[in-house]
């Protein structure tokens, strides 16, 4: 199994990945238990692909509201940019405000949110 693959596969059994330093941990754990040996041997290749530590109190999210499209969700107290590789930053004020807004709503503001930064007042 390529690396490719194996991410490919973590991300259709809807597990996240992050690192702990130079570690890596997965959320379920029980949906990857199979794979083990084959993370261990991309571990180098999946440290890539997770560009933050649990210590930022960062998470990325694949959103299947917004179709597919990954946001990272940080803590509110968490000193980070408004964007990371280009996705959009939510904090989780933000993201309590978000709450029960429609689908067609939430795409707007992520797409507004996307294009022009900023945060999300009430």
């Amino acid at each position: 199994m390529t690396a490719d693959v194996l991410i490919a596969e973590l991300e259709a059994r809807g597990v996240v990945l992050y690192r702990v330093g130079e570690k890596l941990s997965a959320r379920p754990k029980h949906a990857c238990e199979d794979l083990i040996e084959h993370i261990r041997e991309h571990k180098a290749a999946l440290l890539a692909t997770v560009p933050w530590d649990r210590g930022s109190d960062m998470v990325r999210i694949r959103s299947t509201v917004l179709g597919g499209a990954e946001i990272y969700l940080a803590g509110d107290a968490a000193k980070v940019p408004p964007q990371v590789n280009r996705l959009p930053v939510y904090t989780c004020s933000e993201v309590r405000r978000l709450i029960g807004l429609s689908p067609e709503s939430l795409r707007l503001v992520h797409e507004t949110k996307t294009v022009f930064g900023g945060i999300i007042e009430p």
